[in-house]
Protein backbone atom coordinates (compact mmCIF):
# COMPACT_ATOMS: atom_id res chain seq x y z
CA UNK A 1 0.00 0.00 0.00
CA UNK A 2 0.92 3.50 -0.79
CA UNK A 3 -0.27 6.43 0.79
CA UNK A 4 0.34 10.26 0.43
CA UNK A 5 2.55 12.38 2.35
CA UNK A 6 0.26 14.14 5.19
CA UNK A 7 1.43 18.01 5.56
CA UNK A 8 -1.39 19.97 6.29
CA UNK A 9 -1.92 19.13 9.75
CA UNK A 10 -3.17 22.60 11.79
CA UNK A 11 -1.35 21.02 15.31
CA UNK A 12 2.55 21.34 16.73
CA UNK A 13 4.20 18.27 17.85
CA UNK A 14 3.59 17.70 21.67
CA UNK A 15 6.63 19.38 23.64
CA UNK A 16 8.39 16.65 26.21
CA UNK A 17 7.46 19.44 28.70
CA UNK A 18 3.90 19.75 28.61
CA UNK A 19 1.74 19.06 31.52
CA UNK A 20 0.17 15.80 32.48
CA UNK A 21 -2.95 17.52 31.84
CA UNK A 22 -1.90 18.34 28.07
CA UNK A 23 -1.18 15.38 27.67
CA UNK A 24 -3.88 13.41 28.84
CA UNK A 25 -6.28 16.12 26.82
CA UNK A 26 -4.05 15.15 23.16
CA UNK A 27 -4.29 11.00 24.32
CA UNK A 28 -8.12 11.67 23.89
CA UNK A 29 -8.35 13.99 21.14
CA UNK A 30 -5.82 11.20 19.05
CA UNK A 31 -8.85 8.27 20.44
CA UNK A 32 -11.63 10.94 18.66
CA UNK A 33 -9.38 11.29 15.43
CA UNK A 34 -9.00 7.08 15.88
CA UNK A 35 -12.84 6.78 16.42
CA UNK A 36 -13.53 8.80 13.34
CA UNK A 37 -11.19 6.96 11.00
CA UNK A 38 -13.21 3.68 12.20
CA UNK A 39 -16.32 5.44 11.96
CA UNK A 40 -15.93 6.26 8.25
CA UNK A 41 -14.36 2.90 7.69
CA UNK A 42 -17.44 1.22 9.10
CA UNK A 43 -19.60 3.63 6.71
CA UNK A 44 -17.70 2.51 3.60
CA UNK A 45 -18.25 -1.11 3.87
CA UNK A 46 -21.60 -0.22 5.03
CA UNK A 47 -22.57 1.09 1.71
CA UNK A 48 -20.62 -1.44 -0.13
CA UNK A 49 -23.02 -4.02 1.49
CA UNK A 50 -26.06 -1.95 0.93
CA UNK A 51 -25.08 -2.09 -2.69
CA UNK A 52 -24.02 -5.37 -3.10
CA UNK A 53 -27.81 -6.79 -1.42
CA UNK A 54 -29.64 -3.45 -3.08
CA UNK A 55 -33.02 -4.93 -4.43
CA UNK A 56 -32.86 -4.80 -8.64
CA UNK A 57 -33.97 -1.80 -9.81
CA UNK A 58 -34.69 0.40 -12.48
CA UNK A 59 -31.05 1.76 -11.44
CA UNK A 60 -29.72 -1.61 -12.79
CA UNK A 61 -31.43 -1.48 -15.95
CA UNK A 62 -30.56 1.92 -16.89
CA UNK A 63 -27.00 0.98 -16.27
CA UNK A 64 -26.85 -1.94 -18.26
CA UNK A 65 -28.94 0.21 -21.60
CA UNK A 66 -26.21 2.85 -21.18
CA UNK A 67 -23.27 0.13 -21.41
CA UNK A 68 -25.29 -2.33 -23.88
CA UNK A 69 -26.60 0.36 -25.92
CA UNK A 70 -22.41 1.21 -26.73
CA UNK A 71 -21.45 -2.47 -26.87
CA UNK A 72 -23.98 -2.87 -29.62
CA UNK A 73 -21.95 -0.32 -31.75
CA UNK A 74 -19.12 -1.82 -30.97
CA UNK A 75 -20.35 -4.91 -32.44
CA UNK A 76 -21.47 -3.32 -35.40
CA UNK A 77 -18.21 -1.38 -36.08
CA UNK A 78 -15.94 -4.51 -35.48
CA UNK A 79 -17.74 -7.32 -37.52
CA UNK A 80 -19.52 -5.15 -40.53
CA UNK A 81 -15.91 -4.96 -42.24
CA UNK A 82 -16.39 -8.41 -42.64
CA UNK A 83 -19.01 -7.39 -45.38
CA UNK A 84 -17.49 -4.40 -46.53
CA UNK A 85 -14.71 -6.09 -47.87
CA UNK A 86 -16.69 -8.18 -49.72
CA UNK A 87 -18.42 -5.42 -51.43
CA UNK A 88 -15.12 -3.46 -52.23
CA UNK A 89 -13.95 -6.32 -54.15
CA UNK A 90 -16.77 -6.24 -56.30
CA UNK A 91 -17.31 -2.39 -57.06
CA UNK A 92 -13.41 -1.67 -57.13
CA UNK A 93 -10.94 -4.54 -58.18
CA UNK A 94 -12.75 -6.21 -61.11
CA UNK A 95 -9.29 -6.86 -62.17
CA UNK A 96 -8.63 -9.03 -59.44
CA UNK A 97 -11.52 -11.15 -59.87
CA UNK A 98 -13.47 -8.91 -57.13
CA UNK A 99 -11.30 -10.15 -54.32
CA UNK A 100 -9.37 -7.89 -52.55
CA UNK A 101 -5.68 -8.19 -52.28
CA UNK A 102 -4.63 -9.64 -49.52
CA UNK A 103 -2.58 -7.19 -47.81
CA UNK A 104 -5.32 -4.45 -48.54
CA UNK A 105 -8.18 -6.93 -47.07
CA UNK A 106 -5.62 -7.34 -43.89
CA UNK A 107 -5.33 -3.92 -43.46
CA UNK A 108 -8.81 -3.39 -43.59
CA UNK A 109 -9.64 -6.33 -41.15
CA UNK A 110 -6.40 -4.93 -38.26
CA UNK A 111 -7.01 -1.70 -38.60
CA UNK A 112 -9.61 -1.27 -36.10
CA UNK A 113 -7.54 -4.04 -34.13
CA UNK A 114 -4.95 -2.32 -33.62
CA UNK A 115 -6.99 0.75 -32.38
CA UNK A 116 -8.71 -1.61 -29.97
CA UNK A 117 -6.02 -2.76 -28.32
CA UNK A 118 -4.57 0.96 -27.79
CA UNK A 119 -7.41 2.06 -26.74
CA UNK A 120 -8.15 -0.74 -24.03
CA UNK A 121 -4.55 0.03 -22.30
CA UNK A 122 -4.63 3.72 -22.51
CA UNK A 123 -8.63 4.52 -21.22
CA UNK A 124 -8.57 1.66 -18.92
CA UNK A 125 -5.42 3.11 -16.98
CA UNK A 126 -6.78 6.69 -17.80
CA UNK A 127 -10.37 5.32 -15.91
CA UNK A 128 -8.55 4.55 -13.20
CA UNK A 129 -6.83 8.17 -12.80
CA UNK A 130 -9.47 10.32 -13.68
CA UNK A 131 -12.35 8.83 -13.56
CA UNK A 132 -14.89 6.33 -15.32
CA UNK A 133 -18.07 8.77 -15.96
CA UNK A 134 -15.00 11.48 -17.72
CA UNK A 135 -13.55 8.51 -20.11
CA UNK A 136 -16.46 6.88 -20.95
CA UNK A 137 -18.06 10.07 -22.48
CA UNK A 138 -14.64 10.71 -24.04
CA UNK A 139 -14.70 7.09 -25.78
CA UNK A 140 -18.04 7.74 -26.78
CA UNK A 141 -17.45 10.95 -28.88
CA UNK A 142 -14.16 9.89 -30.26
CA UNK A 143 -16.26 6.46 -31.86
CA UNK A 144 -18.97 8.88 -33.22
CA UNK A 145 -16.64 11.03 -35.19
CA UNK A 146 -14.59 8.11 -36.33
CA UNK A 147 -17.96 6.36 -37.64
CA UNK A 148 -18.72 9.69 -39.46
CA UNK A 149 -15.99 9.69 -41.32
CA UNK A 150 -15.75 5.89 -42.26
CA UNK A 151 -19.02 6.62 -43.55
CA UNK A 152 -17.39 9.75 -45.93
CA UNK A 153 -14.61 7.75 -47.07
CA UNK A 154 -14.67 7.60 -50.90
CA UNK A 155 -12.08 7.12 -53.91
CA UNK A 156 -10.27 10.15 -54.63
CA UNK A 157 -7.23 11.85 -56.29
CA UNK A 158 -4.34 11.84 -53.37
CA UNK A 159 -6.26 8.51 -51.47
CA UNK A 160 -8.33 5.50 -52.11
CA UNK A 161 -11.37 4.36 -50.07
CA UNK A 162 -8.89 1.74 -48.46
CA UNK A 163 -6.33 3.70 -46.71
CA UNK A 164 -9.27 6.07 -45.76
CA UNK A 165 -11.09 3.18 -44.49
CA UNK A 166 -8.09 2.28 -42.85
CA UNK A 167 -7.76 5.60 -41.19
CA UNK A 168 -10.58 5.79 -39.67
CA UNK A 169 -10.87 2.15 -38.44
CA UNK A 170 -8.10 2.84 -36.43
CA UNK A 171 -9.48 5.76 -34.54
CA UNK A 172 -12.57 4.31 -34.45
CA UNK A 173 -10.73 1.02 -32.62
CA UNK A 174 -9.13 3.63 -30.04
CA UNK A 175 -12.98 4.56 -29.03
CA UNK A 176 -14.55 0.92 -29.19
CA UNK A 177 -11.27 -0.09 -27.01
CA UNK A 178 -12.22 2.30 -23.98
CA UNK A 179 -15.64 1.11 -24.63
CA UNK A 180 -14.55 -2.43 -23.12
CA UNK A 181 -13.01 -1.29 -19.77
CA UNK A 182 -15.71 1.33 -19.50
CA UNK A 183 -18.71 -0.87 -20.08
CA UNK A 184 -17.21 -4.15 -17.92
CA UNK A 185 -16.50 -1.50 -14.71
CA UNK A 186 -19.14 0.66 -14.41
CA UNK A 187 -21.60 -2.19 -14.76
CA UNK A 188 -19.53 -4.21 -12.28
CA UNK A 189 -19.36 -1.66 -9.46
CA UNK A 190 -22.89 -0.75 -9.86
CA UNK A 191 -24.68 -4.52 -9.80
CA UNK A 192 -25.79 -6.22 -6.83
CA UNK A 193 -23.62 -9.55 -5.89
CA UNK A 194 -26.14 -11.95 -6.54
CA UNK A 195 -26.97 -11.03 -10.02
CA UNK A 196 -23.31 -8.99 -11.03
CA UNK A 197 -22.55 -11.94 -13.38
CA UNK A 198 -25.92 -11.49 -15.38
CA UNK A 199 -25.86 -7.65 -15.78
CA UNK A 200 -22.36 -7.50 -17.14
CA UNK A 201 -23.37 -11.10 -19.40
CA UNK A 202 -26.18 -8.71 -20.83
CA UNK A 203 -24.19 -5.80 -21.55
CA UNK A 204 -21.99 -8.09 -23.51
CA UNK A 205 -24.66 -10.07 -25.25
CA UNK A 206 -26.02 -7.36 -26.80
CA UNK A 207 -22.43 -7.69 -29.01
CA UNK A 208 -24.71 -10.89 -30.55
CA UNK A 209 -27.41 -8.09 -31.51
CA UNK A 210 -24.36 -5.80 -33.17
CA UNK A 211 -23.38 -9.01 -34.90
CA UNK A 212 -26.49 -9.93 -36.42
CA UNK A 213 -27.13 -6.35 -37.04
CA UNK A 214 -23.86 -5.86 -39.51
CA UNK A 215 -25.31 -9.03 -40.87
CA UNK A 216 -28.69 -7.89 -42.38
CA UNK A 217 -28.54 6.09 -25.13
CA UNK A 218 -29.49 6.89 -22.61
CA UNK A 219 -27.98 9.44 -20.37
CA UNK A 220 -24.90 8.45 -18.43
CA UNK A 221 -24.95 11.96 -16.32
CA UNK A 222 -26.53 10.48 -13.12
CA UNK A 223 -24.11 7.19 -13.09
CA UNK A 224 -22.23 8.10 -10.41
CA UNK A 225 -24.62 9.82 -8.05
CA UNK A 226 -27.38 8.50 -5.58
CA UNK A 227 -27.58 7.74 -2.34
CA UNK A 228 -24.36 5.24 -2.36
CA UNK A 229 -22.12 7.68 -2.25
CA UNK A 230 -20.28 9.23 0.68
CA UNK A 231 -20.61 13.02 1.55
CA UNK A 232 -17.86 15.19 1.30
CA UNK A 233 -18.09 16.61 4.79
CA UNK A 234 -17.75 13.33 6.39
CA UNK A 235 -14.22 13.83 5.37
CA UNK A 236 -13.02 17.30 5.39
CA UNK A 237 -14.24 17.23 9.25
CA UNK A 238 -10.94 15.64 10.18
CA UNK A 239 -8.06 17.29 11.23
CA UNK A 240 -5.95 14.98 8.55
CA UNK A 241 -6.44 13.41 5.13
CA UNK A 242 -7.56 9.33 5.86
CA UNK A 243 -4.90 7.33 3.89
CA UNK A 244 -6.21 4.93 1.27
CA UNK A 245 -4.94 2.80 -1.38
CA UNK A 246 -3.63 4.63 -4.23
CA UNK A 247 -2.93 4.01 -8.19
CA UNK A 248 0.64 4.28 -7.92
CA UNK A 249 3.29 1.93 -10.28
CA UNK A 250 4.83 1.32 -6.58
CA UNK A 251 1.37 -0.26 -5.19
CA UNK A 252 1.01 -1.91 -8.43
CA UNK A 253 4.22 -3.97 -8.26
CA UNK A 254 3.49 -4.91 -4.27
CA UNK A 255 -0.03 -6.07 -5.27
CA UNK A 256 1.17 -7.53 -8.32
CA UNK A 257 4.21 -8.86 -7.13
CA UNK A 258 1.92 -11.93 -5.05
CA UNK A 259 1.41 -14.56 -6.76
CA UNK A 260 -1.92 -15.52 -6.14
CA UNK A 261 -2.62 -11.99 -7.40
CA UNK A 262 -0.15 -11.90 -10.53
CA UNK A 263 -1.80 -15.35 -11.41
CA UNK A 264 -5.25 -13.68 -12.11
CA UNK A 265 -4.33 -11.01 -14.35
CA UNK A 266 -1.98 -13.55 -16.11
CA UNK A 267 -5.50 -15.89 -16.16
CA UNK A 268 -7.80 -13.17 -17.27
CA UNK A 269 -4.95 -11.86 -19.95
CA UNK A 270 -3.75 -15.37 -21.73
CA UNK A 271 -7.13 -17.21 -21.72
CA UNK A 272 -8.86 -14.19 -23.49
CA UNK A 273 -6.04 -14.03 -25.79
CA UNK A 274 -6.29 -17.62 -26.52
CA UNK A 275 -9.74 -17.09 -27.20
CA UNK A 276 -9.49 -14.71 -29.41
CA UNK A 277 -7.42 -15.82 -32.14
CA UNK A 278 -10.17 -18.50 -32.77
CA UNK A 279 -12.97 -15.73 -32.04
CA UNK A 280 -11.58 -13.49 -34.78
CA UNK A 281 -9.96 -15.48 -37.02
CA UNK A 282 -13.53 -16.88 -37.41
CA UNK A 283 -15.92 -14.29 -37.10
CA UNK A 284 -13.92 -11.62 -39.10
CA UNK A 285 -13.54 -14.49 -41.99
CA UNK A 286 -17.07 -15.87 -41.99
CA UNK A 287 -17.76 -14.97 -45.59
CA UNK A 288 -14.33 -16.81 -46.70
CA UNK A 289 -15.23 -20.15 -44.68
CA UNK A 290 -18.75 -19.50 -46.70
CA UNK A 291 -16.96 -19.74 -49.78
CA UNK A 292 -14.78 -22.32 -49.19
CA UNK A 293 -17.49 -24.43 -48.15
CA UNK A 294 -19.18 -23.34 -51.48
CA UNK A 295 -22.29 -21.79 -49.73
CA UNK A 296 -21.93 -18.25 -50.78
CA UNK A 297 -20.05 -19.03 -54.15
CA UNK A 298 -21.96 -17.56 -57.13
CA UNK A 299 -21.01 -15.10 -60.64
CA UNK A 300 -23.93 -12.94 -59.46
CA UNK A 301 -22.36 -10.69 -56.80
CA UNK A 302 -25.87 -10.14 -55.70
CA UNK A 303 -26.46 -13.17 -54.94
CA UNK A 304 -23.04 -14.19 -53.59
CA UNK A 305 -23.04 -11.22 -51.36
CA UNK A 306 -26.90 -12.53 -50.20
CA UNK A 307 -25.63 -15.81 -49.39
CA UNK A 308 -23.04 -14.23 -47.26
CA UNK A 309 -25.38 -12.83 -45.64
CA UNK A 310 -28.31 -15.11 -45.26
CA UNK A 311 -25.30 -17.36 -43.89
CA UNK A 312 -23.67 -15.49 -41.29
CA UNK A 313 -27.49 -14.56 -40.06
CA UNK A 314 -28.10 -18.46 -39.55
CA UNK A 315 -25.07 -18.87 -38.28
CA UNK A 316 -25.79 -15.81 -35.79
CA UNK A 317 -29.27 -16.64 -34.88
CA UNK A 318 -28.96 -20.75 -33.87
CA UNK A 319 -25.38 -20.16 -32.59
CA UNK A 320 -24.06 -16.80 -31.41
CA UNK A 321 -27.21 -15.18 -29.64
CA UNK A 322 -28.47 -17.69 -27.80
CA UNK A 323 -25.03 -18.54 -26.55
CA UNK A 324 -24.79 -14.98 -24.95
CA UNK A 325 -28.36 -15.11 -23.60
CA UNK A 326 -27.32 -18.91 -22.24
CA UNK A 327 -24.75 -17.17 -20.34
CA UNK A 328 -27.18 -14.33 -19.06
CA UNK A 329 -29.52 -16.95 -17.74
CA UNK A 330 -26.73 -19.34 -16.31
CA UNK A 331 -23.47 -17.30 -15.11
CA UNK A 332 -24.90 -16.49 -12.09
CA UNK A 333 -26.17 -19.87 -11.37
CA UNK A 334 -23.25 -22.21 -12.83
CA UNK A 335 -20.09 -20.12 -12.33
CA UNK A 336 -17.40 -18.27 -14.11
CA UNK A 337 -15.02 -20.66 -14.39
CA UNK A 338 -17.53 -23.90 -15.19
CA UNK A 339 -18.92 -22.34 -18.18
CA UNK A 340 -15.22 -21.09 -19.65
CA UNK A 341 -13.60 -24.40 -18.66
CA UNK A 342 -16.35 -25.92 -20.79
CA UNK A 343 -16.63 -23.45 -23.24
CA UNK A 344 -12.67 -23.88 -24.19
CA UNK A 345 -13.37 -28.00 -23.72
CA UNK A 346 -16.09 -28.65 -25.94
CA UNK A 347 -14.81 -26.13 -28.87
CA UNK A 348 -11.44 -27.46 -28.52
CA UNK A 349 -13.65 -30.92 -30.01
CA UNK A 350 -15.44 -28.94 -32.16
CA UNK A 351 -12.27 -27.54 -34.19
CA UNK A 352 -10.52 -30.85 -33.89
CA UNK A 353 -13.80 -32.60 -35.74
CA UNK A 354 -14.07 -29.59 -38.25
CA UNK A 355 -10.61 -29.77 -38.98
CA UNK A 356 -9.76 -33.17 -39.62
CA UNK A 357 -13.12 -34.26 -41.16
CA UNK A 358 -13.73 -30.99 -43.06
CA UNK A 359 -13.60 -32.19 -46.67
CA UNK A 360 -15.91 -34.96 -45.46
CA UNK A 361 -18.19 -33.19 -43.93
CA UNK A 362 -18.40 -30.47 -46.59
CA UNK A 363 -18.39 -33.47 -49.56
CA UNK A 364 -21.69 -34.62 -47.49
CA UNK A 365 -23.70 -31.83 -46.63
CA UNK A 366 -22.99 -28.29 -46.20
CA UNK A 367 -25.84 -28.01 -44.07
CA UNK A 368 -23.77 -30.53 -41.34
CA UNK A 369 -20.64 -27.83 -41.39
CA UNK A 370 -22.70 -24.78 -41.15
CA UNK A 371 -24.11 -26.99 -37.51
CA UNK A 372 -21.24 -27.56 -36.07
CA UNK A 373 -19.79 -24.21 -36.86
CA UNK A 374 -22.82 -22.46 -35.33
CA UNK A 375 -22.25 -25.01 -32.30
CA UNK A 376 -18.80 -23.66 -32.51
CA UNK A 377 -20.36 -20.22 -32.28
CA UNK A 378 -22.66 -21.02 -29.61
CA UNK A 379 -19.81 -22.59 -27.18
CA UNK A 380 -17.47 -19.72 -27.57
CA UNK A 381 -20.45 -17.12 -26.10
CA UNK A 382 -21.89 -19.81 -23.94
CA UNK A 383 -18.30 -19.76 -22.62
CA UNK A 384 -15.07 -18.13 -22.79
CA UNK A 385 -16.02 -15.03 -25.22
CA UNK A 386 -18.38 -14.03 -22.10
CA UNK A 387 -16.10 -14.91 -19.50
CA UNK A 388 -13.68 -13.23 -20.65
CA UNK A 389 -15.60 -10.01 -20.40
CA UNK A 390 -16.92 -10.37 -17.16
CA UNK A 391 -14.33 -12.22 -14.35
CA UNK A 392 -11.69 -9.00 -15.20
CA UNK A 393 -14.53 -6.61 -14.36
CA UNK A 394 -14.38 -8.27 -10.65
CA UNK A 395 -11.35 -9.91 -9.80
CA UNK A 396 -9.08 -6.76 -8.97
CA UNK A 397 -9.26 -4.08 -6.71
CA UNK A 398 -10.82 -1.04 -7.49
CA UNK A 399 -8.10 1.00 -8.10
CA UNK A 400 -6.73 -1.41 -11.07
CA UNK A 401 -10.03 -2.57 -11.87
CA UNK A 402 -10.28 -0.57 -15.39
CA UNK A 403 -6.47 -1.08 -15.59
CA UNK A 404 -6.17 -4.77 -15.18
CA UNK A 405 -10.01 -4.76 -17.32
CA UNK A 406 -7.84 -3.05 -20.44
CA UNK A 407 -4.75 -4.94 -19.84
CA UNK A 408 -7.03 -8.39 -20.19
CA UNK A 409 -9.20 -6.92 -23.07
CA UNK A 410 -5.75 -5.61 -24.89
CA UNK A 411 -4.24 -9.14 -25.01
CA UNK A 412 -7.24 -10.57 -25.98
CA UNK A 413 -6.89 -8.26 -29.12
CA UNK A 414 -3.34 -8.83 -29.65
CA UNK A 415 -4.18 -12.30 -30.41
CA UNK A 416 -6.96 -10.55 -33.34
CA UNK A 417 -4.17 -8.96 -34.74
CA UNK A 418 -2.23 -12.05 -34.89
CA UNK A 419 -4.98 -14.44 -36.23
CA UNK A 420 -5.97 -12.18 -38.69
CA UNK A 421 -1.91 -12.48 -40.11
CA UNK A 422 -1.89 -15.82 -39.69
CA UNK A 423 -5.39 -16.45 -41.44
CA UNK A 424 -5.22 -14.60 -44.53
CA UNK A 425 -1.48 -15.62 -45.01
CA UNK A 426 -1.68 -19.09 -44.51
CA UNK A 427 -5.38 -19.96 -45.47
CA UNK A 428 -4.27 -20.14 -49.37
CA UNK A 429 -1.36 -22.65 -48.99
CA UNK A 430 -1.80 -25.16 -51.97
CA UNK A 431 -4.39 -23.16 -53.46
CA UNK A 432 -7.37 -20.80 -52.97
CA UNK A 433 -8.39 -21.74 -49.62
CA UNK A 434 -6.90 -24.58 -49.23
CA UNK A 435 -5.92 -24.62 -45.96
CA UNK A 436 -8.94 -23.45 -44.20
CA UNK A 437 -9.05 -27.10 -42.70
CA UNK A 438 -5.49 -27.00 -41.13
CA UNK A 439 -5.63 -23.22 -39.58
CA UNK A 440 -9.35 -24.24 -37.75
CA UNK A 441 -7.46 -27.42 -36.37
CA UNK A 442 -4.68 -24.74 -35.16
CA UNK A 443 -7.24 -23.57 -33.15
CA UNK A 444 -8.62 -26.28 -31.60
CA UNK A 445 -4.98 -25.98 -29.90
CA UNK A 446 -5.25 -22.64 -29.00
CA UNK A 447 -8.62 -23.47 -27.22
CA UNK A 448 -6.64 -25.96 -25.30
CA UNK A 449 -4.28 -23.90 -23.91
CA UNK A 450 -7.17 -21.34 -22.95
CA UNK A 451 -8.75 -24.67 -21.21
CA UNK A 452 -5.53 -24.83 -19.19
CA UNK A 453 -5.17 -21.50 -18.35
CA UNK A 454 -8.49 -21.12 -16.81
CA UNK A 455 -7.27 -22.87 -13.46
CA UNK A 456 -5.55 -19.59 -12.91
CA UNK A 457 -8.73 -17.38 -12.11
CA UNK A 458 -10.83 -17.34 -8.96
CA UNK A 459 -15.07 -18.38 -9.53
CA UNK A 460 -16.04 -14.92 -8.81
CA UNK A 461 -20.05 -15.66 -8.17
CA UNK A 462 -22.29 -14.74 -5.25
CA UNK A 463 -18.83 -13.01 -3.97
CA UNK A 464 -18.30 -9.00 -3.35
CA UNK A 465 -16.04 -7.37 -5.21
CA UNK A 466 -14.15 -6.04 -2.25
CA UNK A 467 -13.85 -9.83 -1.23
CA UNK A 468 -12.58 -10.19 -4.77
CA UNK A 469 -10.20 -7.76 -4.33
CA UNK A 470 -7.87 -10.21 -2.15
CA UNK A 471 -7.36 -7.28 0.38
CA UNK A 472 -8.29 -7.17 4.19
CA UNK A 473 -11.44 -4.40 4.35
CA UNK A 474 -11.12 -3.94 8.20
CA UNK A 475 -9.31 -1.21 8.79
CA UNK A 476 -8.77 -0.20 4.61
CA UNK A 477 -9.56 3.68 5.66
CA UNK A 478 -6.58 4.32 7.97
CA UNK A 479 -4.43 7.13 10.05
CA UNK A 480 -1.74 9.28 8.16
CA UNK A 481 1.08 6.57 9.14
CA UNK A 482 -0.36 4.11 7.16
CA UNK A 483 -0.85 1.88 9.97
CA UNK A 484 -4.08 -0.11 10.30
CA UNK A 485 -3.77 -2.22 13.78
CA UNK A 486 -4.56 0.14 16.42
CA UNK A 487 -5.01 -2.64 19.28
CA UNK A 488 -0.97 -3.14 19.40
CA UNK A 489 -0.30 0.81 19.91
CA UNK A 490 -2.89 2.05 22.12
CA UNK A 491 -1.68 4.94 24.22
CA UNK A 492 -3.36 4.13 27.94
CA UNK A 493 -3.48 6.83 30.58
CA UNK A 494 -0.66 5.17 32.53
CA UNK A 495 1.95 5.49 30.02
CA UNK A 496 1.85 9.13 31.32
CA UNK A 497 2.03 10.48 27.43
CA UNK A 498 4.66 8.02 25.99
CA UNK A 499 2.17 6.89 23.76
CA UNK A 500 0.84 9.98 22.38
CA UNK A 501 4.89 11.22 22.07
CA UNK A 502 5.67 7.96 19.61
CA UNK A 503 2.88 9.34 17.43
CA UNK A 504 4.40 12.91 16.14
CA UNK A 505 8.19 12.85 14.47
CA UNK A 506 9.82 15.57 13.75
CA UNK A 507 12.95 17.22 11.77
CA UNK A 508 14.95 20.30 10.66
CA UNK A 509 12.58 20.20 7.55
CA UNK A 510 9.35 20.43 9.30
CA UNK A 511 7.02 17.71 11.27
CA UNK A 512 4.51 15.50 10.48
CA UNK A 513 1.91 13.16 12.04
CA UNK A 514 1.43 9.95 12.36
CA UNK A 515 -1.27 8.18 13.70
CA UNK A 516 0.15 4.48 15.19
CA UNK A 517 -3.11 2.27 15.92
Amino acid sequence: MTSEPIDDLDFPPPSPHSSRRRRSEMIYDVEEYLNEIESLDGKRRAVLSEMDNADFSWFHIRTCIVSGVGFFTDAYDLFVINFVTAMLGYVYYQETLHTLPTNIELGLKMSAAIGTFIGQLFFGWLADHLGRKRMYGIELMIMIVATIGSCLSAEAFAINICASLIFWRVILGIGIGGDYPMSAVITSEFATKARRGAMIAAVFAMQGFGILTAGAADDVSNIMKGKYIQKDEDIHELPFKPVVPKHSWKDFREYFGQWENAKVLLGTSISWFMLDVAFYGIGLNNSIILDAIGFSHSDDPFISLWNISVGNIIITMIGTVPGYWFTVFFVDKLGRKFIQSMGFAVLTVLFVILGFAYNSIVNTSTAIFITLFALAQFFQNFGPNSTTFIVPGEAFPTRYRSTCHGISAASGKLGAIISQIGFLQMKDIGGYNKFVDKVILIFSLFMFLGFLVTFWIPETSKMSLEELSNEPQLGFIRGPNNNSNRSEKKSRPEDNGAGVMEMASSSTSGSQWGIAY
